[in-house]
């Protein structure tokens, strides 16, 4: 079950439905599903958001090690 600050419900009888899912789309929520008359939007997580600094700083590490090992072998 997703959080409660991430999950919105939208009654679907309202009126003005559409303008405020164009307004929920703009600010980063996304259609999760509609069941029982109620719409639910859930906030959208991009993959490359999760990625953590120490995964960039790991990443950076290897990629010198790796670049100092191909010139080392070059030069050898």
């Amino acid at each position: 079950m997703p959080a409660k600050d991430s999950v919105i419900v939208l009654d679907a009888e309202d009126r003005d439905i559409t303008a405020k899912a164009k307004e929920l789309n703009k600010k980063g929520w996304r259609f999760s599903d509609k069941k029982d008359g109620k719409i639910y939007y859930e906030r959208y997580k991009d993959p490359l958001l999760a990625v953590d600094s120490s995964h960039l700083i790991l990443f950076f590490f290897v990629a010198i090690f790796v670049s100092l090992l191909v010139i080392g072998l070059a030069v050898y």
